[in-house]
């Protein structure tokens, strides 16, 4: 969740379908490697609570470019919390984590290949990295510019970002809602900057749009959606 969205009056990622099923999904994933003592780094946290779950899975290292952001997580949920630009530094020794998140993370970032590069420097031989990123340029709206988006992904842009990585996954998600969600960023493509509100979706749609997302979660690991809203990947060094 970004900052901007809790101005926005989300006060936690379950108040969000989009939030709620992007976490499990990341939780979900992360449970099937075996191993319960990682070292795992989350990139651009924001002020979100709700991947804490992870730390089950050894010590989690939560890390955004914005210190009120960091300000707002109570210093017990995690291992660590810091302040980090990963497209400038690493802060860490090479070959030091084993699981590397970054959701919704490198669609803000001008230099995305550097960002990429020092995540692969301080990832361990076999490490994994899990990103999700917003998918097709022609969607690009002024919800996206508000968010302060350079760009969103392609399935071929992304795999080119990841080339160093061995790709396991790479599918499209929020695939269910990509209709109607398309035509209303087309047109709204030349309004002015305005963040979509999810806290306004009435709770009926939004427990509706949950359980949606929860199926795609689902039907992930079987299958790779041929459009949505977003890529997500599983990518190993």
């Amino acid at each position: 969740m970004d900052i901007k969205d809790l101005n926005k009056g989300i006060k936690s990622d379950d108040d969000s379908f989009y939030f709620r099923a992007k976490n499990e999904l990341i939780i979900q994933q992360v449970s099937k490697i075996n191993n319960k003592n990682l070292k795992i780094l989350i990139v651009g946290n924001g002020p979100s609570q709700n991947l804490k779950n992870l730390k089950k899975y050894g010590h989690v290292y939560a890390t955004d470019i914005n210190q009120k952001a960091l300000d707002l997580i109570p210093s017990n949920i995690f291992f660590k919390k810091m302040k980090l630009d990963i497209s400038s530094e690493a802060k860490f020794k090479k070959n030091y984590f084993d699981v590397i998140i970054a959701c919704d993370v490198l669609e803000h970032i001008t230099n995305d290949k550097k960002a990429v590069f020092n995540i692969c420097n301080i990832l361990k031989k076999n490490g994994v990295v899990f990103c999700t990123v917003p998918a097709f340029q022609f969607l690009f709206s002024a919800h996206d510019s508000a968010l302060g988006h350079k760009r969103r992904y392609s399935k071929n842009t992304l795999k080119k970002l990841f080339d160093d990585f061995k790709i396991k996954k790479l599918s499209y998600w929020n695939f269910l809602m990509f209709v109607p969600i398309a035509i209303k960023r087309a047109l709204s493509k030349n309004s002015a900057s305005k963040i979509d509100d999810l806290s306004k979706v009435p709770p009926i749609i939004n427990k509706i749009l949950y359980f949606f997302l929860k199926i795609e979660n689902f039907l992930i690991n079987f299958v790779d959606f041929p459009f949505g809203l977003s890529l997500f990947l599983i990518a190993k060094k």
